[in-house]
């Protein structure tokens, strides 16, 4: 197993495309139970996307867990530095191709697969792989998106 590693620093375009195609991580391990399955599911529904009011812990909701995670994890595997302010545009493709079954725990890989100067910042994508301790494979693969403001 492959321990957590600190975050890496970008500052500015040219350091943030230096890492375009480095792997990220992995993050530590974070619980998935009945406490933060509990916590997650009594959010409204701008945050749970219309997933049931006692939804069952299968791949889709084990995998939105994961997803509304995302940023925060983001965070912790690359800081980019310099910039007055980011916003997490959110997700343009999502790949649920297992389960993360509820008293587990995941984390999360990161690659970044691009970054570009788009008017006043710069547009970042990166892949993010969520795998399931003990799985083979990821559960879900993610394009993030984020904007970030000079």
């Amino acid at each position: 197993m492959t321990d957590p590693v600190p975050a890496v620093h970008a500052h500015g375009l040219d350091e943030i495309q230096a890492l375009v195609g480095t792997e990220l991580g992995p993050t530590p391990w974070c619980p998935f139970g009945t406490e933060e399955l509990s916590r997650f599911t009594a959010l409204g529904d701008e945050v749970r996307s219309g997933l049931s009011p006692a939804p069952t812990p299968d791949g889709v909701v084990g995998a939105a867990f994961a997803l509304a995670c995302g940023p925060q994890l983001g965070t912790s595997l690359v800081e980019f530095d310099g910039f007055a302010h980011g916003l997490n545009y959110g997700y343009n493709r999502v790949q649920v191709s297992g389960e993360l079954p509820l008293g587990s725990r995941f984390r999360m890989r990161q690659i970044v697969v691009s970054a570009e100067r788009t008017g006043a910042g710069v547009h970042v994508v990166a892949r993010q792989a969520y795998e399931a301790e003990g799985a083979d494979e990821p559960f879900c693969i993610a394009l993030a998106v984020s904007r970030l403001f000079d």
